[in-house]
């Protein structure tokens, strides 16, 4: 018999060939270590420490060296998996990755060694719950595993792109030399493979090797002239003499080019490196076309002086240039690594994002510089800056040790930043450390239509509806129900109710369900001039929200705001979108706890983003008619608001997200799942077009670094960063 032919049963969907139930041991009884235990009688189980362990109560002749097949359903609540098998024999200890789908779903091959004397399987890297149900484990012979290997080797190939394929080390002829390891490198692509750790990820993709260098150094002749337009500004103020010569060592170490570096002593004196002497920079030279503004105490890396000049001879236009960063322990371990999203303007305002080594055209400030003010310096270059014009290089260019203090963002220099561009907001530090913009309220605020498309559903319609009216404390709004035929009496009595006492107003749309139709069809009969699409179920919790979205909109170049909103049970649910994760959009982060700052602080975070959901969405509502409104023919149902963020990026406009507009959402609870062939077809229809319209943004978000993971956007680390090095041979 053939590979694949032979007997079959289903498991989840899943066609296991030669494969029938009673070939199948699945495991019911296990013994916890770890200090996790059962939560209750539905297979939910609670971690208090990290990596918990659960033994498999398994019979000893089970246990025999071979391969074995390992079915599980595993559900974190936090939306994945990141599992392992551990194995112990005679001779130690072994862990095997256990990738899940985004469903949780585990089919994996494993190879038992010999002498197993127990095996373990550790859900969780962290503690927190989870849900484990379903385990099962059979022998499995030659056939049946080639058989399984090439099934998700092909798929991926076929689903993944060539680039990032390639990245991850999966070539066409991986397969044909070694089909395990293959098979190993398919499964990083599954939804919730085991994240690399940042040690593991600099092995395998930031290893400056010999080859490298003899790269940069045969490309490094045709920077040489354009090097000599560029200078090294070295902060020194309140630097020790050690921090000082810590990064003079590592500009003396850069490899293919090199500048002439100048220190800023806290005096504002120009003293060169290679001098003890103060020196008036200013008199008799002609300033270099750039500068590279440098904090005493960080490291550059060895090809980042040739990335730099090389981006800024490339293109020519940019007057800002940041890149990525991480930062260094006492031991010299590098760690925490800052992988940053390409210009928003407000996350730089109010964190000073791109950090303690930038590079700017000189000619944007004096010649006079305050020591100690990299962030006011900041501020200063980003006057009338477009966003065009700044560059973000997404590689780990310098080091900063924990030792050394970041600039923190001042709270007087934005104030006078916002008051001399005629933005007289009041700043605020938040609990994060960060400062927050209050943009301030309109004189005569505009109305805002708030729409609700709903059908029955009471239980969501009346809270979503008394959390408007009972805490909104915005004094200018009108709430349109858009009523898609509802059958409930009482639904249809809270409507007639309320819209008699002229608190809302019902449009009536009995036409088959069209999300983009259905709010495009409001905005018709919409009075205001401002536009808030919201979901039926979702709940007011903050009284100022609709203030905070409404002050952010009505600045300058502004397109579209969204809110923070969150699970019933105070999870995260969305803070902004990220275009191209999981085939098409997801939301960011994944379901943190509420107090979560979320990686970089971002979840609590007012900053820029390709889209946001239309859960919660603000926009004007000229802006939304001249763009013919949300997508009715081709995308009827999912993607609409982020195929309209991204209409109005391709504007010109700016996609905000605010977390201090908060709101519940329990998602897609009001509609529930639709299984049907016809929703199935649609879905994949919508997802088409979205790939095929937007195939430029897929792929890459301005707004999330390559070098983090597009099968989740959780900012884990990317087993495949899609970031070309200047000096490799196919850039």
């Amino acid at each position: 018999m053939g590979i694949g032919m032979g007997r079959s049963t289903r498991w989840r969907g899943l066609s296991l060939p030669g494969c029938a139930d009673r070939d199948w041991f699945e495991v019911t009884t296990f013994e916890c270590q770890g200090g996790v235990a059962r939560h209750n009688a539905n297979d939910v189980w609670f971690a208090e420490s990290a990596d918990p362990e659960l033994t498999l109560v398994i019979d000893p002749a089970k246990l025999e060296a071979g391969w074995v097949l390992l079915s599980a359903s595993l559900v974190m609540d936090r939306g994945g998996a990141s599992a392992y098998l551990v194995v112990t024999t005679t001779d130690g200890q072994r862990l095997f990755s256990l990738p899940a789908t985004s469903k949780g779903r585990i089919l994996e091959l494993i190879q038992l060694p010999e002498g197993v004397t127990r095996i373990a399987l550790r859900p969780l890297v962290s503690s927190g719950s989870f849900s484990l149900s379903s385990v099962r484990i059979r022998r499995v012979g030659r056939w049946d595993r080639w058989h399984l290997m090439w099934r998700r080797v092909l798929g991926t190939f076929w689903r993944t792109p060539s680039a990032r394929r390639r990245q991850a080390g999966l070539f066409l002829w991986t397969p044909v030399f070694s089909l395990t390891h293959a098979y190993r490198l398919a499964g990083t692509f599954l939804a919730y493979a085991p994240s690399l750790s940042y040690s593991k990820w600099l092995d395998r993709f930031e290893q400056f090797t010999w080859r490298d260098r003899w790269q940069v150094r045969l490309k490094s002749w045709r920077l040489q002239s354009f090097a000599r337009r560029m200078r090294v500004i070295l902060d020194v103020s309140g630097a020790s003499e050690m921090l000082v010569q810590r990064t003079l060592d590592s500009l003396a170490a850069q490899v293919g080019v090199s500048c002439e570096t100048w220190l800023l002593d806290q005096d504002g004196a120009f003293i060169p490196a290679q001098s003890q002497k103060a020196s008036d920079y200013s008199s008799d030279r002609e300033v270099p076309d750039w500068t590279v503004w440098v904090k005493a105490g960080c490291e550059l890396a060895p090809m980042a002086m040739f990335w730099i000049a090389h981006e800024l001879r490339m293109h020519p236009e940019t007057e800002l240039l940041y890149s990525d960063h991480d930062y260094l322990d006492a031991k010299g371990y590098r760690h925490n690594p800052q992988f940053k999203p390409d210009w928003s303007e407000e996350l730089a305002l109010t964190t000073g994002y791109p950090g303690a080594v930038f590079a700017f055209r000189t000619d944007r400030v004096g010649r006079e510089y305050t020591p100690a003010a990299g962030y006011a310096l900041l501020l200063q270059l980003m006057v009338d800056l477009p966003a065009s014009r700044v560059r973000h290089v997404p590689a780990v260019l310098w080091h900063q040790p924990d030792s050394v203090n970041a600039y923190v963002p001042d709270l007087e220099a934005l104030r006078t930043h916002l008051r001399d561009r005629g933005v007289f907001a009041d700043v605020s530090r938040t609990a994060s450390g960060h400062l927050r913009i209050h943009y301030p309220k309109p004189i005569s605020p505009p109305l805002v239509s708030i729409i609700i498309p709903t059908r029955d559903r009471l239980d969501l319609l009346q809270p979503c509806v008394e959390s408007l009216l009972g805490k909104t404390r915005y004094p200018q709004f009108e709430i349109l129900v858009v009523d898609n035929d509802s059958k409930d009496p009482a639904v249809l009595d809270f409507m007639a109710q309320h819209e008699r006492s002229g608190q809302i107003r019902v449009l009536r749309y009995a036409k088959p369900f069209n999300f983009s139709a259905i709010n495009n069809f409001a905005v018709q009969h919409a009075r205001g001039e401002l536009i808030c699409l919201l979901n039926n179920d979702t709940e007011v919790i903050t009284p100022d929200w609709l203030d905070e979205m409404v002050a952010r909109l009505m600045q300058p170049g502004i397109g579209v705001v969204g809110a923070k909103l969150y699970f019933s049970d105070g999870r995260l649910q969305h803070a902004g979108d990220v275009v191209g994760s999981g085939g098409c959009a997801h939301h960011l982060h994944g379901p943190l706890a509420r107090d979560e700052p979320g990686y970089m602080d971002r979840a609590v975070l007012a900053q820029d983003l390709s889209a946001v959901t239309a859960a919660c969405l603000l926009t004007p509502r000229e802006l939304y008619q001249s763009l013919g409104g949300l997508d009715e023919k081709n995308l009827a149902v999912a993607f609409n608001d982020v195929d309209y963020c991204l209409r109005v990026r391709e504007k010109g406009l700016r996609v905000i997200f605010t977390p201090f507009a908060e709101l519940y959402h329990h998602e897609s609870v009001s509609r529930g799942k639709d299984e049907s062939p016809e929703s199935k077809a649609r879905a994949q229809r919508e997802v088409a077009y979205m790939r095929s319209r937007w195939a430029h943004v897929m792929r890459h978000d301005p707004f999330y670094n390559p070098n983090l993971s597009y099968v989740r956007p959780d900012f884990s680390l990317s087993p495949a960063p899609l970031v070309r090095k200047p000096w490799c041979w196919f850039s």
